[in-house]
């Protein structure tokens, strides 16, 4: 009767100690999948800002898109520059739609202002002072 009352327990106990080993387990692997994750993102957006700015923006952009995929820090960056990159480029349009995503979805970034002067002068490239007035 110990016995088998011993036994009970025993299994009790390793059945708990095996889900608190798992659990433990999942809550070590996950930030390390997102720190790696991280760092790869980071590591995307370095060498996306650096071809940026060694004006070599087809190689540049692709990143840039990557990053903002990821959801990354740095998201509002990425915004700003794939707007300057569709700006350079004459798509004017995207250029457009990048800096209003910036707007929208980073109101508080160090990058809005930059971003609206950019759109003021896309609408005077395109001769459109109507629109330039209201950025």
């Amino acid at each position: 009767m110990v016995f088998c009352l011993f036994l009970s327990v025993w299994l009790n106990f390793h059945q708990l100690m095996k889900k608190t080993l798992a659990f433990a387990l999942l809550l070590w692997l996950i930030p390390c999948a997102v720190t790696a994750q991280e760092n790869d993102t980071r590591a995307l957006f370095s060498r996306a800002y650096s071809l940026f700015n060694q004006k070599q923006l087809g190689e540049a952009e692709p990143l840039f898109l990557k990053a903002l995929q990821d959801r990354y820090v740095l998201s509002d960056y990425a915004l700003y520059f794939l707007g300057q990159i569709a700006s350079a480029r004459g798509t004017y349009d995207w250029a457009r739609h990048y800096l209003s995503q910036l707007k929208e979805q980073f109101p508080e970034s160090v990058w809005v202002l930059e971003g609206d002067l950019q759109l003021a002068k896309i609408s005077l490239a395109e001769k459109d002072y109507a629109r330039c007035r209201q950025e």
